[in-house]
């Protein structure tokens, strides 16, 4: 590719190099030619997504294997080590796009509702447009199962017209755990 920079993956003990393309290929190896030692390019890293749809490869490192971000890669190489409290950003909100273009070290709000559009929301409970429950039911349903606790979780989510899913999704404080009774 035209442009294209290759710089070498840190801690791979020199196996690897990243473009600023979001590319990753095995690194130059000695190898012999008739009458001259050349170094070779061996060949491009598959690459593969994570179920949150990222771009992922499996690097060897000193201690083994490594299932590792491309994203994060880049920006490590070609930008620098992340600072604290900041995550990668895709600026085009198209998380298998990893050119150094693309990205960019950000906080979380940044991540969220700058790059999403304001797509992506924000807010607990009652505060995010998305919710359907009202914080005095989420109370309720929690209360129910304090005081009843040889309930299932289904009679408790027939009881209040909601799937088992949800207010089992309450009570173990995957959701709404900011709710207390």
């Amino acid at each position: 590719m035209k442009n294209e920079i290759w710089k070498s993956i840190p801690k791979t003990c020199g196996r690897y190099e990243i473009s600023n393309m979001g590319r990753i290929r095995s690194y130059l190896k000695q190898g012999r030619r008739r009458f001259y030692v050349a170094n070779i390019p061996q060949r491009f890293i598959h690459l593969s997504e994570d179920k949150n749809g990222y771009s992922i490869c499996r690097l060897w490192y000193p201690g083994g294997p490594k299932s590792v971000k491309v994203h994060q890669i880049v920006l490590n190489v070609f930008v620098g080590p992340k600072p604290q409290g900041f995550e990668c950003r895709h600026l085009n909100d198209i998380k298998s796009d990893n050119r150094k273009d693309n990205l960019k070290w950000g906080t979380r709000y940044e991540n969220q509702v700058i790059d999403g559009g304001g797509r992506k929301i924000i807010g607990k409970g009652e505060q995010n447009p998305a919710a359907i429950l009202k914080e005095k039911t989420v109370r309720n349903i929690k209360h129910t199962h304090k005081i009843y606790p040889q309930a299932t979780h289904q009679e408790i989510a027939d009881l209040y017209g909601l799937g088992r899913r949800n207010v089992s999704r309450i009570i173990s404080g995957e959701r709404w755990k900011h709710v207390s009774i």
